[in-house]
Parts: structure tokens; sequence; C-alpha cells
């Protein structure tokens, strides 16, 4: 008998970087709104963490939350950010039969830079 899903989504599933950076940092400065850094240069992280994201696969962790079962179409690499999106999915007890992993495809990365707060 086929699964029984309250909610189906497709869509992305990526790993979000969030990166604080040193208030003293000589690499990077502000413009107005901006951050400027050196090309070529080093930037030094004070910390960073590592989230599951994507818009599709948001949306499955906050509906599972709330007693929901729900699956998510969406396509991953087959890379260490892709072990990071299906242990994250699988701990928020959505259904994975739908995901799928192509050894040719990098799992896509966003970064989120704190700087000076």
């Amino acid at each position: 008998m086929p699964a029984h899903f309250d909610v189906i989504s497709v869509g992305e599933a990526k790993v979000d970087a969030f990166m604080t950076l040193k208030d003293s940092n000589h690499s990077a400065h502000l413009i107005g709104s901006e951050i400027c850094f050196r090309y070529g240069g080093k930037v030094p992280v004070e910390q960073y963490d590592l989230q599951m994201g994507g818009n599709a696969a948001n949306v499955n962790v906050g509906l599972a939350r709330l007693g929901f079962r729900t699956t998510l179409f969406a396509e991953t690499g087959d890379d260490a950010l892709s072990l990071l999106i299906h242990n994250s999915l699988a701990h928020e007890n959505i259904n994975l039969s739908h995901i799928i992993h192509d050894k040719n495809t990098a799992s896509s990365l966003s970064m989120i830079v704190n700087f000076k707060g």
C-alpha cells in the first residue's frame, strides 16, 4: 500500500553556513551596509554553524514538528553536505524516499555572515 502523506513539498534542501567574523577583523570592513573583503585574502571566523536550509526542507521541518506526515521531493549531491541534509531530515522524521542523490551534483551551500552585529 502506498505511503500516505499530509504534505508533499517540492524544492531545495541545502546547507546554510552561519559565520560570525571577529569584530577586530582586519580582513573585512563595512562600507555602508556592505561587507568588503580583500580579494584573495583569508577572513578569520570566530564561530560557525552548519544547518540544513532551503524553503521546501524548512517547511517540511516545521510541519513535521506540528505532527504532519511529510515528504520532500528534492535532489542533493553525494557529498558531506548531502549527508548533513539527510541526517537533519531523518532526525525530524521526514520521509526520505523521494530524495534523489546524484553523484554528479554538488549540494548547495549558502553563507550568512555576521560582522559587528
